[in-house]
């Protein structure tokens, strides 16, 4: 995958970015839990998928299903809902079974992923096909599944997040809540029922249909919730499950704020000795570290136009970058491993000194659907449901944003989860997967399950891969000595032992640590 990137823009760099996927790090309650992971009723289903052309015409490896399931599976009998399925089917005579894969997200499309390795037979990805059915399922309202729908015009309105007085916090809590409103209206009852838990049973419900065996699964970033929450409910279920950039959905909100923007901190520092150290960084002859706090600075007394983006077309991004988009778009531009950092070292320069901001500028919406590698409106719709979001005041805000910038005076606490506790506060659907600890008595019926995480990952913190570990009992870590986020796409030594435990049953040492 990570291969054509340098054919790409600036933009469409980003957004290929974001099938590594970007993570949902919230936690849950133990009150309700039990209710909330209570298994969906078995039923056999005898019908067969029928598979078929997948969106964007015929492709001979790739073939795509559409699976009905219930809105709400407290009700099965409710209104059905429908996932797009796509399937590359092994051709192994010795077939181990069905490989279900989530990109992460939340609202990442595993249709779009596997369309885009069908073409990259050298992917760690395309390779499992060697003795499994890769199938992929589009999360509930996201990519080609039932969508969720927004009013783009509210959406792509700049609201401040990071408010300094009651009338900043005032107005966010208005516009959050105007578009919440909107989404409710397009979407309908859809909008209440996109928690990781409805998704997860999503995946069994899925399993039977297509006459699955075994739940084998690899999941990457938001997919590792996905796969442990699966693995509670339906342990007795689980094949070979591999998780890698581990979400930890135990921690309350502030704490999951923090844990996120110093995992980022940390990465980020990783760049600027990178750009001093690596004669290819554009940064190299600067000061990097000066360089970024001037740019931030100079978005924070005016947003930084972005001259190459266009408010139409299927690319559309907004015409200028605030400080904020500009922090929390650079995580994403370090998700991926060193070598191809010099996008973000380029992004700098030019808004520095060329006035052009542009790799760092938003998606600019022009339709009420958000069918991409990672639906944004699916991403808030699914961490507002996840994660806790409790400030009722500017001050909770405000203090929150002061921890943040002393703990990391860098990236000042922006990024993926800083968002959904500052936009969630005024969304309309409830909080009904909130934060809590993996049921250890529960998890532990499932086989090994194996875990992986970076050291230094912009979006899914090593704190949280140690406190996953810690949780389940029957379970595995393994480190990458390096940076990025969901290694396994760089087809190193980590996704080499991932496959090696998916394909071969080879669990790697607890606690090994691998160079790439």
């Amino acid at each position: 995958m990570l291969a054509q990137t340098a054919k790409m823009t600036p933009l469409e760099l980003r957004k290929m970015h974001l099938l590594l996927c970007r993570i949902v790090l919230f936690a849950y309650l133990v009150a309700g839990a039990h209710a909330t992971l209570s298994a969906a009723p078995e039923r056999t289903r005898n019908s067969k998928a029928d598979w078929h052309d997948c969106p964007g015409g015929p492709n001979t490896i790739v073939k795509c299903a559409d699976v009905p399931v219930p809105l709400d599976h407290e009700n099965p009998t409710s209104t059905q809902i429908t996932l797009k399925v796509a399937r590359i089917k092994t051709t192994s005579s010795r077939p181990l079974g069905t490989l279900f894969f989530n990109p992460g997200g939340p609202g990442g499309s595993a249709v779009a992923n596997i369309l885009a390795i069908s073409a990259l037979p050298s992917s760690s990805l395309y390779q499992t096909t060697s003795r499994y059915d890769l199938v992929g399922v589009d999360p509930r309202g996201a990519g080609y599944s039932t969508p969720m729908r927004c009013d783009p015009a509210l959406w792509n309105r700049r609201v401040k997040t990071a408010v300094t007085d009651e009338a900043e916090f005032e107005s966010l809590v208005r516009h959050y809540a105007a578009v919440g409103a909107s989404c409710a209206n397009l979407t309908g009852a859809l909008i209440n029922h996109l928690d990781t838990v409805s998704v997860a049973k999503d995946h069994e419900v899925v399993r039977r249909y297509l006459g699955a065996e075994k739940f084998n699964f690899l999941g990457l970033s938001w997919g590792s919730q996905i796969g442990y929450t699966y693995a509670e409910m339906y342990p007795e279920r689980v094949g070979r499950m591999a998780l890698q950039g581990i979400v930890d959905h135990s921690e309350a909100a502030t704490t999951a704020v923090q844990s996120m923007t110093t995992s980022y901190e940390a990465t980020m520092r990783k760049f600027i000795a990178w750009c001093r150290s690596n004669t290819t960084c554009a940064l190299h002859d600067r000061d990097p570290r000066a360089v970024l706090e001037s740019v931030v600075a100079k978005a924070h007394k005016t947003p930084i136009p972005a001259p190459r983006c266009r408010q139409s077309g299927p690319d559309a991004c907004a015409a200028d970058v605030s400080d904020e988009e500009l922090l929390t778009n650079a995580q994403t531009l370090l998700a991926l491993a060193p070598p191809r950092w010099n996008t973000l070292a380029q992004g700098l320069l030019s808004a520095l000194r060329d006035d052009d901001a542009t790799v760092f500028a938003n998606p600019y919406f022009t339709a009420d659907t958000d069918v991409d590698f990672t639906s944004a409106w699916a991403n808030l719709g699914t961490g507002c449901q996840d994660w806790g979001h409790p400030a009722t005041s500017y001050l909770d805000v405000r203090n929150l944003v002061r921890q943040t910038t002393a703990l990391s005076p860098l990236t000042k606490g922006f990024g993926q989860s800083f968002q959904w506790y500052a936009m969630c506060i005024g969304w309309p659907s409830p909080l009904s997967n909130p934060p809590r600890k993996i049921h250890r008595d529960l998890i532990s019926r499932a086989p090994e399950i194996l875990l992986a995480n970076a050291y230094w990952d912009p979006e899914t913190s090593v704190q949280w891969a140690v406190g996953v570990r810690a949780q389940i009992p029957n379970s595995r870590l393994v480190f990458y000595d390096g940076s990025g986020h969901a290694a396994y796409a760089d087809n190193g030594d980590t996704a080499r032992a991932v496959n090696g435990f998916l394909l071969g049953g080879e669990m790697p040492g607890d606690g090994t640590v691998y160079g790439s």
